[in-house]
């Protein structure tokens, strides 16, 4: 194809841009499309997006044999950009998301196409079968004409037009079987009438069959009704040898007589017994005295005031302003009984010389004798009253009291005076109504036409009120605006019960992480914040899903309400069908209206203002606005608010005041310490940095090395806070007072999140560096928090300061590790290795030796551009349900926390038993004598197998000597990772699978075997595993193919499963949890309190409006873990719920409440729950509810128990979630709980 020069379009892009006028949206590509190629063909432009016009190359050789730029391309490139430019313009917010990412404009056309051409042929048929489809139903054929041509236009549009003879048929079949006639007459006609033919014929037919059916009544007079008159029915045919109704002939038999007005036999009309009647009731009747006395005396064009018309009337159309041919069926009954025929309608403005008054709806009937002027009209019209004396009448401005027209009175009858000249002169401002001095000033508001009335400069004809009310169109397309928003000061009352939220972006430059977007959340209460970055708005339902766990973990609150726009991120079905799971209520902002989502705008504006002004301060690229706006959030969460009461977020959440101590300059020059990342000892300790704000997993700082574009997390820095790296400072002679930090235990946790790389290519931000709690809520996940123990020279003392009696020896650091010793030799010490007992060293060994014959990794160069997880080793001790020793147990750990969604994990769910499964399984095995057996996967973890690419730093103390700076490549999981429970569930679960088990739909962790050699049940929770059956052979065959597949130790009968102790007497298995009961009390510092027989006082309800706890993490801690002691405890169930029903603000009564339910605890401690073995099958259920028993909510809370035959299986004790308007629907709704879990 050949290479062709371009030039710049003849017509300016801002031409152009007006000359489209379509916007393309999902339903009319082929008429945006239409409009668009004509425009650019006339340009000769269109090459540019079929790809006829290519671009010319980039460079070209210069004379003197050196490359140089090509102009062709520049100005190629410049015709390129401007096409994109206005493709761009030409797209809505909607269509604009299929381009995204293009550069030049060929491209985009091209995706366009294929984008929207299928949707096109989509709509096509859509259309088509609305077409086939419709029916008249009650519509007029107006309407349902509109309608049909809608769909047929819509057609056109798209490029597919009906054909005019398909067109009549489908409209003709679309009347129904009212216009079968019709139809039928239509298409035996030769030829077929055209579409545009056929409508008038239809809407003439339709008043056809209007006027033969019923006449309307809305005339001046009474109006004759072909169906009812005064609620009496009229003769359709009359009898050419009836009498008329004023008739005086009479029949020879009264039962022959037809009454026309009531359509009954026996009486003619005359002397119908309604015929009085009738007469006061026509709404336009004529004067009785009008009627009896001579008018021959007066001329054809006097006008006479009636009070008892509706409506102005006159025989002619002389001095009519604009007469109209009047096409109605309605007739004027006059008092003789004679109905006239109405010709004309229109309106009378000059009826009095230099007078205002007009007479509208005036009705032409050329029968009547003399012209009518309707009081009532008159008035109404020109806001006027009239005066009647002896000898006249007088027409006066009820305003202003200006004399408009005068009367006489002759032979008892008024007559209008024509010959008057009003009071008012044309010369001067004329009198008119607000409403035409609105018009006038130009549609001011009608106080502004009031004050003007007032000063006397314009004179109007009525009031200002009557006219206020009427809406004027022309205002309301041209003055339409938004109401003003009310000032809304109120907050909610507890965290997290509204949370609001927007998203923000896409940003102009894409950070180092690919992010354009980023998410933000506002707690209502507190107004503390969290910031999440996206690279896609599809990201967002992930984040939302950390963040919802995170309150609910770490605050132990839930979500009620969640506040934002109107995004398809907010209002697609899988976030929508979340938060109604969740019992979130969802409130969305009208569309175009976003101050209805006010407070996450305000956010944006300071969240920006803030991350711009940090960013603009230190000079620092602006793909570094990731860093900038996080740590924006992180200060804003620490400032004082004057909506707060000058308090600030973070003490409204955490009940304390921000450590401000920490707090350096966003961007300055700093030195952190990282002697171990050198890679001699010749190498400097500390590289020369930029500050990026602050770790969200460490209590450090986040340091950028510009030259390795590494980020750095260490705690020991030193600052120079007016110096910045990005703004030209040189780092030579730097001033000598630097500032080192140095946190000590009691100095706050910067925040927690699951997204940072301790050192990488930078960066990987954390999703949230504000989710930050009070440094003793979380716990240390590095010993960098802490200052380094001193270093003892020999390694016996070594060790016994590193690894004491506790299960778990002190952390190895993946962070750089500063220590108090000044020697300058490398120690092991420094180094983070330790030497461990000889128990644990042995358990090092076996688990070495396992990964090498699993083939667990394989080493590789160190990767340049991808995250590499750090590992450590984690010690435990294992003991039996009486509190002995088990075993010790050694295992690698990888740092899960620093993987990257979407580089090296993806999906991280993982089923387990659910405790009712497990007390259905042990209930159906101890009435049916099956055995219980018990098996444990060694190293369970190790079994799956990974489908990302994760690469992990080599274990400390196993450092290949020939490959030191490798790393491994994982080829199965290891237990840390965020995928390595998901990819042992898979692995096991399609074993079971392959050997002839299926998962149950009611839970995935059970699997069931069933053939005609036996039933087989196995329950899966983690690594521990219950397997029981009909036949033990079958079983046992079984546990040999598991433990060929699988490292498993067979534990032999069921005794200790969970915390469960399982054990077997007489009457079948009695579970209970004595030791997690007991060590519970030891950590509640209650081994030796007073046991008490009741869990809860009888009737007692707990309240929120009481004096807070001191100490709420020791209250949630308590009452979390006494939720677990539930599952063989059903007596614990109603008090441990209301307790947790307060863990977001637990007051001094609730902490009573839950040392109440501990002393019960102490006192049944071996109690538990029995399973019966001689029992039946039958399920059998029991549900009951309180009514209004919250005094802080007035909802009510659901109670069930569910049996298995005799055996207790499932139970449950919950507020209900929304408020029942009787006792009777707090009772169905604890019904419906129950069937639920039966189901």
């Amino acid at each position: 194809m050949a290479v062709l020069s371009s030039s710049p379009p003849t017509l300016p892009l801002n031409t152009m841009v007006h000359m489209l006028t379509i916007k393309l949206t999902s339903s009319n590509y082929l008429l945006w499309r239409n409009q668009f190629i004509p425009l650019l063909a006339s340009q000769e432009l269109f090459g540019y997006l079929d790809g006829s016009i290519t671009a010319p190359s980039p460079m070209i050789t210069a004379s003197d044999g050196t490359p140089k730029s090509n102009p062709a391309y520049t100005s190629w490139l410049h015709t390129d950009q401007t096409l994109l430019s206005l493709l761009y313009s030409s797209l809505t917010e909607e269509s604009m998301s299929e381009v995204l990412g293009f550069r030049h404009s060929h491209e985009a056309w091209h995706a366009l196409e294929v984008s929207f051409s299928h949707r096109s042929k989509t709509r096509e048929l859509q259309l088509k079968d609305e077409l086939q489809l419709t029916h008249r139903g009650s519509q007029s054929i107006a309407e349902f004409s509109r309608t049909f041509k809608g769909l047929c236009d819509q057609l056109a549009a798209i490029g597919r037009p009906i054909d005019d003879t398909d067109k009549v048929h489908w409209y003709l079949r679309a009347l129904g079987p009212d216009y079968k006639i019709f139809s039928t007459t239509m298409m035996s006609q030769l030829p077929l009438p055209s579409f545009a033919e056929i409508v008038p014929k239809a809407l003439s037919h339709e008043i056809f069959e209007q006027s033969i059916s019923h006449s309307s009544s809305n005339s001046a007079y009474f109006v004759q009704q072909t169906s009812k008159v005064a609620g009496h029915k009229q003769v359709k045919h009359r009898s050419s040898a009836s009498p008329t109704p004023f008739s005086n002939s009479k029949s020879s038999s009264n039962s022959s007589v037809h009454c026309q007005l009531c359509d009954k036999e026996g009486h003619s009309a005359k002397r119908c017994w309604s015929f009085l009647k009738l007469k006061k009731k026509q709404s336009a009747n004529l004067a009785e005295a009008f009627s009896a006395c001579s008018i021959q005396d007066f001329n054809d064009s006097e006008w006479f005031p009636d009070s008892g018309a509706t409506s102005h009337m006159t025989s002619d159309t002389e001095g009519m302003d604009q007469p109209a041919v009047y096409s109605g069926n309605d007739r004027v009954m006059v008092g003789n009984g004679q109905s006239l025929a109405i010709s004309h309608t229109g309106s009378i403005s000059s009826l009095v010389p230099s007078s205002p008054l007009l007479l509208s709806n005036v009705l032409v009937v050329p029968g009547i004798k003399k012209n009518r002027i309707s009081i009532s009209q008159l008035t109404k019209d020109n806001n006027c009253c009239v005066t009647f004396s002896s000898s006249g009448f007088t027409i006066q401005d009820r305003v202003t009291r200006v004399v408009l027209g005068v009367g006489r009175c002759e032979n008892g009858l008024y007559v209008l005076d024509r010959r008057h000249h009003a009071l008012v002169s044309t010369t001067s401002s004329p009198r008119a109504s607000v409403r035409l001095w609105h018009t006038r000033l130009g549609h001011p508001h009608y106080r502004t036409v009031a004050s003007l009335s007032k000063l006397g400069s314009i004179s109007c004809s009525n009031k200002l009120v009557n006219n206020d009310s009427k809406i004027c169109v022309g205002c309301k397309l041209g003055k339409s605006h938004r109401l003003p928003f009310s000032l809304n000061n109120e907050r909610c009352a507890m965290p997290f019960d509204r949370l609001h939220c927007d998203l923000w972006g896409p940003s102009p430059v894409s950070s180092f992480n690919g992010y354009r977007y980023y998410a933000v959340f506002i707690d209502d209460c507190t107004r503390f914040s969290w910031i999440f970055p996206l690279k896609h708005k599809s990201d967002f339902f992930d984040n939302f899903i950390n963040l919802q766990r995170f309150i609910e973990t770490q605050f132990f609150a839930k979500i009620k309400s969640f506040q934002c726009d109107g995004g398809t991120e907010f209002t697609n079905n899988k976030f929508r069908s979340h938060l109604h799971s969740c019992g979130i209520d969802l409130r969305l902002a009208c569309p175009y209206t976003p101050s209805q989502n006010g407070i996450a705008e305000r956010k944006h504006r300071h969240v920006t203002e803030t991350g711009l002004t940090l960013m603009f301060h230190a000079r620092v690229p602006l793909s570094l606005w990731v860093e900038a706006f996080s740590t924006a959030v992180f200060l804003i969460n620490r400032l004082p608010s004057p909506s707060l009461a000058g308090k600030t977020p973070y003490e409204l959440l955490f009940g304390k005041q921000p450590n401000y101590s920490m707090l350096r300059t966003f961007g300055c020059l700093c030195f952190p310490y990282l002697r171990d990342y050198s890679p001699n000892k010749l190498s400097p300790k500390s590289p020369p940095c930029v500050f990026l704000g602050y770790s969200t997993l460490h209590k450090g700082f986040r340091c950028l090395d510009r030259k390795t574009h590494r980020v750095y997390v260490s705690r020991h820095v030193q600052f120079y806070e007016h110096t910045f790296p990005y703004n030209g400072d040189s780092v030579q002679n730097l001033p000598s007072n630097i500032d080192y930090i140095h946190f000590s235990e009691s100095q706050e946790c910067v925040s927690s999140s699951s997204n940072v790389s301790t050192s990488d290519s930078l960066p990987s931000p954390s999703f949230s560096n504000s989710l930050c709690l009070p440094c003793n809520d979380i716990p240390h996940l590095s010993s960098t928090s802490s200052p380094g123990p001193q270093v003892p020279l020999d390694e016996d003392s070594l060790l016994d300061s590193v690894v004491t009696d506790s299960t778990t020896p002190s952390p190895v650091s993946s962070s750089p590790r500063v220590t108090t010793s000044s020697h300058p030799m490398i120690t092991k010490g420094k180094a983070g290795i330790f030497k461990p007992r000889s128990y644990h060293a042995m358990n090092i060994s076996s688990s070495s030796q396992l990964f090498q014959k699993n083939d667990t990794w394989v080493l590789v160069p160190r990767p340049q551009h991808h995250n590499v997880v750090g590992c450590r080793w984690i010690f435990k001790t294992k003991l039996h349900s009486d509190g002995s020793i088990e075993r010790h147990k050694a295992r690698l750990v990888a740092q899960g926390f620093s993987q990257v969604h979407g580089l090296d994990f993806g999906d991280t769910f993982n089923p387990v038993v659910r405790p009712a499964t497990v007390r259905i399984i042990l209930s159906l095995a101890v009435t049916s004598g099956w055995r219980l057996h018990q098996l444990d996967v060694k190293n369970a973890f190790l079994h799956g197998f990974l489908n990302e690419e994760v690469y992990m730093e080599q274990p400390p103390g196993y450092t290949d000597p020939q490959f030191p700076q490798h790393v491994c490549r994982l080829k199965r999981a290891l237990y840390g990772l965020k995928q390595a429970p998901r990819a042992w569930f898979h692995r096991f679960s399609s074993l079971l699978l392959k050997l002839g088990f299926h998962s149950s739909q009611a839970d995935s962790s059970l699997f069931v075997y069933h053939s005609s050699l036996g039933t087989v049940y196995l329950l899966l929770y983690v690594d521990d595993m219950i397997i029981t059956g009909s036949t033990p052979s079958l079983v046992h065959t079984f546990i040999t193919r598991l433990s060929n597949e699988f490292s498993m130790k067979d534990l032999g009968d069921l005794h200790y499963f969970l915390g469960v102790e399982v054990q077997a007497n007489e009457k079948g298995l009695f579970l209970s949890q004595t030791k997690y009961a007991l060590d519970l009390l030891q950590r509640a510092s209650m081994i030796d309190a007073k046991p008490i027989s009741t869990p809860f006082v009888v009737r007692q309800h707990l309240s929120a409006k009481r004096t807070l706890f001191s100490d709420p993490t020791l209250f949630r801690s308590l009452a979390g873990a006494l939720q677990y002691i539930t599952i063989t405890k059903p007596d614990l169930s109603f008090s441990v719920n209301s307790i947790c029903q307060f863990m977001h603000a637990p007051t001094e009564d609730h902490f009573r409440a839950l040392k109440r339910i501990l002393r019960y605890v102490k006192g049944t401690a071996h109690h538990g729950l029995q399973l019966h073995k001689q029992s039946t099958r039958d399920l059998l259920g029991y549900s009951d509810a309180d009514w209004a028993g919250c005094p802080n909510t007035r909802r009510s809370t659901t109670g069930y128990a569910i049996f298995f035959g005799a055996n207790l299986i499932s139970w449950s004790s919950k507020k209900q979630s929304t408020v029942s308007r009787s006792s009777a629907e707090a009772e169905y709704r604890s019904l419906a709980v129950a069937t639920a879990d039966i189901a």
